[in-house]
């Protein structure tokens, strides 16, 4: 049976972070940054969408993971001057 990969606790790993929680306090190019680090293919489009969403604020399209993550590093590169 095939592991399944919570990318939330990836993502606070590949940021550094203590708690999922520190994820939104971040700076949109750390977050970049963190979200380059995740493999697409480990997590499914409904989780790309989720993280989209406790990240932006927005709700993802819930496509392939592969568009979903070039959606979310889309807008946080669209939104790293103003946090």
């Amino acid at each position: 049976m095939m592991e399944t990969k919570d990318i939330f606790e990836d993502m606070r790993a590949a940021a550094g972070c203590t708690y999922i929680s520190d994820l939104p306090k971040l700076s949109h190019h750390s977050l970049r940054l963190s979200v380059e680090r995740l493999r697409s293919t480990d997590y499914s489009a409904n989780q790309w969408a989720e993280l989209f969403y406790y990240l932006t604020g927005q709700t993802g399209r819930k496509a392939e993971p592969e568009e979903e993550k070039a959606s979310l590093l889309q807008q946080l590169e669209s939104k790293n001057g103003n946090h």
